[in-house]
Formats: structure tokens, sequence, C-alpha cells
């Protein structure tokens, strides 16, 4: 091939590989200024109008980034206006990137004085990791009331028997079927979830949300008549505590706390019942007949 032939391809070579190297080698990716850090948007600003399903109350945010392996050891915000001061509290574990860890951290309070509604407020978030070191963030929040959605209500059922706080309910196979029966406010109801515990210990949670954070045992999937259903099979025989959840947007209610036994329920004594209670009427109808005869 001639050197003028060559060029072309030569170019179309260096070409094409210059287009495919960002997929054969991505760049890397960008590392903190410093650590720890507060990246900009990664925390509470402006107007607050949403509250923790959890307890209903206000909560802000700060999700600051550290070095790998090096803990975030406190986060606090401050109102620079007021001069006071909260801790924040680790919401859920730090994620792992290959570049560093990145924490979500929260604080919850009510609107009470010295707080009020539709007041401009300068805070800080200030942030210390492990090795002493330290970062600050300034924001400004205004907190605006929120109208209170009616609550729902409705009830569990397992394996359709209804089951409410304190109620004891025997199986005999590990499948079973919850079902939550929502009977008004239905269309305020986001999210159904059960707590599965065996003793003390939680097992995990049948839920209609994506929670990686807590092993999920089952899904609650919407019904076509406005029911949450879901299935689940029981680790194996024992007694076991079911707590249930409605969450809306503003409040989590629990409306089912109860025991589960996956045994043989106790021996019924109906029968017996029912023994004595034929012998009694025996003996009454037989004493009636000599009374007669007697007559």
């Amino acid at each position: 091939m001639k050197d003028g032939n060559l060029l072309p391809w030569l170019l179309i070579l260096i070409g094409a590989m210059l287009m495919a190297a960002p997929m054969l080698f991505p760049l890397s990716v960008a590392v903190p200024p410093s650590y720890p850090w507060i990246p900009e948007g990664y925390y509470s600003k402006g107007e607050i109008d949403y509250v923790s399903p959890r307890t209903g109350k206000y909560y802000l945010i700060c999700l600051p980034i550290s070095e790998n392996g090096v803990p975030i050891t406190s986060v606090k915000v401050r109102f620079v206006d007021l001069d006071i001061e909260y801790p924040m509290y680790l919401k859920y574990a730090p994620i792992d990137y290959p570049a560093y860890d990145w924490y979500n951290f929260w604080v919850e309070f009510n609107i009470a004085s010295p707080l009020q509604y539709y007041t401009n407020y300068t805070i800080e978030f200030y942030v210390t990791d492990g090795k002493g070191r330290t970062c600050t963030a300034i924001s400004w929040v205004k907190f605006i009331p929120i109208e209170p959605l009616p609550v729902p209500e409705g009830y569990f059922t397992i394996n359709g028997q209804e089951a409410y706080t304190d109620t004891v309910i025997f199986v005999t196979s590990p499948e079973i079927t919850i079902t939550f029966v929502p009977t008004k406010y239905a269309e305020y109801i986001k999210h159904v979830n059960v707590e599965v515990y065996m003793g003390d210990t939680l097992i995990g949670i049948i839920t209609s949300q994506e929670l990686a954070e807590t092993a999920v045992l089952g899904k609650f999937q919407k019904q076509p008549d406005g029911t949450w259903q879901a299935n689940y099979t029981l680790p194996g025989p024992g007694e076991y505590r079911l707590d249930g959840y409605i969450i809306t947007e503003q409040r989590t209610l629990q409306l089912m706390s109860i025991t589960l036994n996956n045994e043989a329920p106790p021996p019924s004594n109906r029968g017996i019942i029912l023994q004595i209670a034929g012998a009694a009427l025996t003996v009454a109808g037989a004493i009636m007949l000599i009374k007669k005869k007697a007559d």
C-alpha cells in the first residue's frame, strides 16, 4: 500500500480510538476538594414544608462526604440568628464509593418557641471527621405550616382473620397471606409495612417500599379493590410478633401488633363442655321421669 493510501486509514483508526476512549478508559471520579466536604445542594435550604412520616416532625438534612475509612464523628446545625445549636443524627449507614464515603444526617423537631413559622433563618452546618478535620456550609430555611391530612383507618388480616392489637393467631402452615383493608381515607395511604420479629429480634420487613438498609421479606401489592396484600413464608415453627403500619405523607400509624404462633393450637375444651352439659341434661331428664312415675 502506498504512503498516500495509508494516511487516510491511519486517521480513521486514530479517530475511532479517540471516540471509543471514554468507554474503554472511563475518567476517574472527581475527588472532593478536601475532607470532610458538604457538596452544594446536599443540605436543607429554602422553604421547609414537609415532615417526617415516622414522627410527624419537621426535619433538616445534611449529606457530608468523608475520606474512605475516616468516619464522620459529629454533625451539627446552628441557627445563627438565635445562637441555638442542634446535634444531627446518622439516618442511614454511609454509602461506600471508590473515592469517598457518603453520609446522611438528620435532625427532627417541632416548631415551637423560639422557632417560628414564616421566618427566614440563617443556618450553618458544621461537620467534624475522625481526624479532627472540619467543614461548614451556610444556608437558610423558612418553616411553612402544614395542613394536617385526614388520618386513614383500616385493619390487617392474617389468612382472612382480622388482626388488631394483642391478638393471638394460630396458623398450621408457615405460608401466610397478610392483607390490609382500608375503611376510610384510603387515598392518603402511601405504603404498608409489617415488621416481623422472633422474640425481640427483627427478622425483616414486608413492605411496599424499597428499603435497602433492611432485610425485605416480601412485597405488599395494592389490589384492584383497594386492599394491600402480601404473601410470606415463616422461617420455621415458633412464636412471632407482627407489627403492622400504614404510612402517609405526614405520619406512620401502627394498626397491628399480634402474636403469630406457627405451632399446634392448644386443645379445645369445647367438647368437654358439651359433654358436661349433655350429662347434666340427661340427669335432669332422668330425675323428672322418676318424679313423674312416683306421682
